[in-house]
């Protein structure tokens, strides 16, 4: 798994772990919140700008404490707009 600038990824932002194992193997419908992003597996594998999109394209639903909240927000933004 690749992150959005194509480094591996952490497991937190692996779409098998949300996917695979909490949905179908668990059976877990609810909201995914993750452990804080300001944790060292998650700034030292993506960007502040990319944190959230990298979460939430991992199958995330909420983010929680981003190193850089105002850049996470941006970067989020800015990949709804783009599509």
């Amino acid at each position: 798994m690749r992150n959005s600038h194509g480094k591996p990824a952490a497991g937190i932002f692996e779409p098998g772990y949300f996917r695979d194992v909490l949905r179908s193997q668990l059976g877990y419908q609810g909201i995914v919140i993750t452990d804080s992003l300001s944790m060292a597996a998650a700034t030292e594998a993506t960007s502040p700008d990319c944190v959230g999109v990298d979460l939430l394209n991992a199958g995330g639903d909420m983010i929680l404490m981003p190193l850089d909240f105002t850049a996470a927000y941006q970067g989020i933004f800015d990949a709804a707009a783009s599509g």
